[in-house]
């Protein structure tokens, strides 16, 4: 435990001596000690648990501010992607696809490029945030070049998303001119393409410095392995919500389960492809959590079909467990390894005992640090927080807590908030504004039954909602942690890159639904033949 305190640096000098200083591939950095003593291996806090910390100060915001701020955020955040959303495909008028390519320019040169950006801009996100994670470790980067650096890969992110809007706009231009409208399946033979086309162009023009780093290639290479069990789970998804209203009660409980199986089993393998590749743990859970948006949002708009309550209860408390479980990873991580329990070595039921006993009292002893830290945090003030000593054993924990719990807090976060956005976009094709008149183009949507998604929804809200509660009044309990604290801290953080991985979750949804691409399901293709015939 008594590596050498530290003081916290909080000063952007200090930060960028301890980013120059840091040690290739390690979360550590080696300082002078003031006083001419010799050197010490520490680690920097982050802003999100410093944010953390500040909220156990004595001079925290009131409770009732803090309810307010928490409001204000989710409100916004689900605004801002509610917009997103509807920009894409729902403000833009649509003409019937059967007219044809030219007829449907306000779809092929303006709603679909929109979407197309969008996908390209939330990947490409991915792959900077793993790519910047990395080079504020990176020593071999001076502090003259980090910044431009930094600024060349991020202004890249704004416009190289275009080279997927032109590559898909130019492959459904060439094959107007034979007449094939919609292509047959255009996400996997249009859009997906277009889309890795995008990334390729992202990685060859990283300044040089950035790509001679092994690293970087290990980032894009669990990217592209993370969008391929994302786009894998659209498509299983899409013949989910195409078979589960035919079937019986008891298949609709087997599609269900069977559907939460592999998300498991799927998720396990990206996240092992990442502990391949040396991603940070943290960065991994954020990618699983993206991966798993797919299912969230198809269930909700499927609720409705579900014939008996234990399939509804399925489909929804399957999902709500997976937050527990995550929960519970995330402290499972930070025990010391002899703690753990390693299924591989266990050979008796006395060895099951043991590992058992040895995690419970390590859980003890990692909620006893969270307590202490929080005691100290409560005697003083936010100021004097600034100049506290830490041990690097509590650096490293924070800024593990501070690093992983985020994801894990818009998992629940997404849960809760896919049921309104579902409603809201059902509300709106309804309507009798202009924000109904793409409301026949949507397969599900135009023939679904308001009424009976508003109830099932309704109850999945109310469920997603108490899970987030007991899970809350669980963490404060136990660990001294505010699920509804984290919310706040990761909006803040945070905002635009989950706005941007849930509007590329719930574009590529939509994109999946609309007539316009093709994705019917039947496999006739009357259209395609008659075009063809002409």
């Amino acid at each position: 435990m008594d590596v050498g305190p530290v003081k916290v640096a909080t000063d952007e000098k200090r930060m960028e001596e301890h980013l120059q200083r840091e040690e290739d591939g390690s979360t550590t950095s080696r300082i002078n000690a003031e006083h001419g003593e010799s050197k010490t291996s520490v680690l920097k806090m982050n802003d999100k648990a410093l944010l953390c910390l500040q909220d156990w100060c004595s001079d925290r915001d009131s409770w009732c501010w803090q309810i307010f701020m928490l409001i204000s955020h989710i409100a916004v955040f689900g605004l801002s992607l509610a917009l997103v959303v509807l920009w894409a495909y729902v403000v833009f008028p649509f003409e019937n696809p059967g007219l044809g390519f030219w007829p449907n320019w306000m779809f092929n040169f303006v709603a679909h490029p929109i979407a197309n950006y969008i996908v390209a801009r939330g990947i490409l996100g991915w792959c900077t945030r793993q790519i910047m994670c990395d080079l504020e470790k990176r020593p071999s980067l001076c502090r003259a070049e980090r910044p431009e650096i930094t600024q060349r890969v991020r202004r890249s992110l704004f416009w190289l998303p275009l080279v997927d809007s032109l590559c898909c706009a130019g492959e459904h231009i060439i094959l107007s001119f034979a007449n094939v409208y919609p292509i047959p399946f255009s996400v996997p033979l249009a859009c997906i393409p277009a889309a890795f086309a995008s990334m390729g162009v992202f990685y060859l023009l990283l300044p040089q410095e950035v790509r001679a780093i092994r690293s970087t290639g290990n980032c894009l290479k669990f990217t592209v392995s993370a969008w391929t069990v994302f786009c894998g789970f659209y498509a299983m998804m899409l013949f989910y919500i195409a078979y589960f209203p035919q079937m019986d009660t008891g298949a609709q409980l087997a599609m269900s389960l069977a559907v939460s199986a592999v998300e498991f089993l799927a998720v396990k393998v990206a996240v092992t492809s990442g502990r391949r590749w040396n991603m940070p743990l943290h960065i991994a859970r954020e990618i699983r959590t993206c991966m798993k948006l797919p299912v969230i949002i198809f269930k909700a708009s499927i609720l409705s079909e579900a014939k008996d309550a234990w399939v509804l209860l399925s489909m929804i408390l399957l999902e709500v467990l997976q937050v527990g479980s995550s929960v519970i990873a995330v402290f499972f991580d930070l025990l010391p390894r002899d703690a753990t329990l390693d299924w591989t070595k266990i050979r008796s039921r006395h060895q099951v005992l043991q590992a058992c006993r040895s995690s419970f009292e390590g859980f003890k002893s990692l909620r006893k640090r969270l307590k202490d830290i929080a005691e100290i945090c409560r005697t003083m003030t936010k100021e004097e927080l600034n100049d506290v000593t830490w041990s690097k054993e509590d650096l490293h924990l924070l800024n593990e807590i501070s690093s992983s719990l985020p994801a894990v807090v818009m998992l629940e976060l997404c849960e809760v908030v896919a049921p309104l956005i579902y409603l809201s976009l059902l509300l709106c094709l309804r309507s009798n504004t202009f924000l109904g008149h793409n409301s026949s183009y949507f397969m599900g949507l135009a023939e679904a039954n308001l009424e009976e998604n508003v109830l099932a929804n309704s109850f999945s809200l109310l469920l997603e909602v108490a899970m987030f509660v007991v899970t809350d009044t669980c963490m404060r309990a136990v660990f001294g942690i505010s699920f509804f604290s984290f919310i706040r801290l990761v909006l803040r953080c945070d905002f635009s890159f989950w706005l941007s991985t849930l509007s590329v979750a719930y574009v590529a949804w939509l994109t999946m639904l609309v007539q316009h691409t093709g994705h019917d399901l039947t496999f006739q293709f009357s259209w395609l033949a008659k075009g063809l015939s002409d």
